[in-house]
């Protein structure tokens, strides 16, 4: 029961008939254009299953099958595949293990088990374990910024700006969100619906004259964006936009006109811009 009653049940079917379910990455088909995890981790389980060979239940196999057609249709529903796939495959396949052929094998206990059982076991673990604490220890225990998660330029968007009306990278809506900083979009593509999803696309591809509209209409005082994105060359050769920060993962753009007052706009052009002012010049010439 939900307070959302019918609708409830009819969001699954509303959201996999969006338009924009093609433009989100995790909403796009599994390809094997590249060896990725999941085709080795299928590519192993079929071996597996073939080479013993392992005998599933009629309503399990059923099962696996609809998840895996759900895992090559979506990206996103690959980890839901794995996850059930291994609880459904775990019984079929201690029976195959089943040296003695047995078609129920008896108690488990811990203590039969032997050394050259488990080691296979222990390694994994070892290596889980090992990996991690050299992560942390590399990381110094931040975590490193990603495409997604550009940590370090959400912390160097000045206080003036946190709360005033912004155009983001659609990755970069959810630690936008985690920081406190209202959002022109984010990861929930349902919420906003195939129109609005729609012009952010235009406008990421290089729709230039919907920017300028959608700027007006909802009054866009800083823009957050990854380096290679259209919208990012465009503000840098704007005379009313300047550019603020950049880094590897995201660059931030302010109006000048805004809040952001024409002093820092100054000095912003003076570290940030890739164009040059005249005092930029000056400062070169004489070094």
């Amino acid at each position: 029961m939900t307070p959302h009653g019918l609708e409830g049940l009819i969001f699954p079917i509303k959201v996999s008939t969006m338009a924009a379910l093609n433009q989100i990455d995790e909403w796009k088909p599994t390809t094997f254009g590249a060896l990725g995890a999941f085709e080795i981790i299928l590519l192993s389980g079929i071996f597996m299953c073939l080479y013993k060979p392992v005998k599933v239940p009629l309503i399990r196999l059923l099962l696996m099958i609809g998840l895996l057609h759900l895992a090559l249709v979506h990206h996103r529903h690959q980890v839901v595949f794995l996850i059930i796939s291994c609880f459904l495959l775990a019984r079929p396949i201690s029976l195959a293990l089943e040296s003695d052929g047995r078609e129920k094998p008896g108690a488990f206990l811990l203590s039969d088990l032997k050394l050259r059982q488990i080691w296979p076991i222990l390694v994994v673990m070892a290596g889980l374990l090992s990996g991690v604490g050299m992560a942390s220890f590399s990381f110094g225990g931040e975590r490193p910024d990603t495409y997604r998660i550009p940590q370090t330029a959400i912390d160097h968007i000045p206080a003036s700006l946190r709360c005033r009306p912004v155009f983001n990278e659609y990755s970069f809506g959810g630690p936008l969100v985690l920081n406190a900083i209202p959002v022109s979009i984010d990861g929930r593509a349902d919420l906003y619906g195939d129109a609005f999803f729609d012009d952010y696309v235009k406008i990421a591809r290089g729709d230039f004259e919907k920017w300028e509209v959608i700027q007006k209409k909802w009054k866009i005082e800083w823009v957050i964006m990854s380096p290679d994105n259209g919208l990012v060359t465009y503000l840098d050769r704007h005379p009313d936009w300047v550019r603020i920060y950049a880094d590897k993962w995201a660059v931030i753009h302010a109006l000048r006109s805004g809040v952001f007052t024409s002093r820092q706009a100054l000095a912003a052009d003076r570290s940030n811009s890739p164009f040059p002012t005249s005092a930029n010049r000056v400062a070169k010439a004489r070094h």
